[in-house]
């Protein structure tokens, strides 16, 4: 007997998973649209991170022939989003940022817990991700600026495309 989910389930997570990073990309791109200069550099750094996850998830997703959702709903909430956040100052956005990472890292967390070996690779990377915003939030407001973009780059740089 197994500890792992049934495969509908597994389709489940990783296709919730993938919806989210398309939002999360979707997301961090509108802030930057609509930021000054220097923090649009850190949202387009940021969305190039949700990017890459969103890339990998797919892969995942295809070559396992499973489902690839619909994005719309998470389209539509990063814009809502980030009409919302966007006026705000930076520190806000940052403790913003963090709260929704965190939660999202405790979701993924028992997500990837209950996944079958083969996705192991896969829900260790989401999770990794999701770690990363959580201290790229206190790095920010922690006033490390330099530290965190280097965060955001030594992730890019670890972690190539499918």
């Amino acid at each position: 007997m197994t500890d792992h989910v049934p495969a509908t389930t597994a389709a489940a997570i990783l296709a919730g998973w993938y919806a989210g990073e398309v939002g999360g990309e979707a997301l961090f791109w509108r802030l930057a649209e609509l930021a000054e200069p220097s923090p649009a550099r850190k949202w387009l750094a940021l969305a190039s991170v949700e990017g890459r996850i969103a890339e990998r998830l797919l892969h995942v997703l295809v070559t396992h022939d499973l489902p690839v959702p619909a994005t719309e709903s998470s389209l539509e909430w990063a814009r809502s989003r980030a009409e919302a956040n966007a006026p705000r100052p930076w520190h806000e956005q940052m403790q913003w940022l963090g709260e929704i990472a965190r939660e999202a890292l405790a979701a993924m967390r028992l997500g990837t817990a209950t996944l079958a070996p083969e996705f192991a690779v896969i829900g260790a990377l989401v999770v990794a991700h999701e770690e990363l915003l959580v201290e790229f939030a206190r790095a920010e407001l922690a006033g490390n600026a330099a530290g965190s973009v280097a965060l955001i780059e030594q992730f890019l740089g670890t972690t190539p495309r499918p």
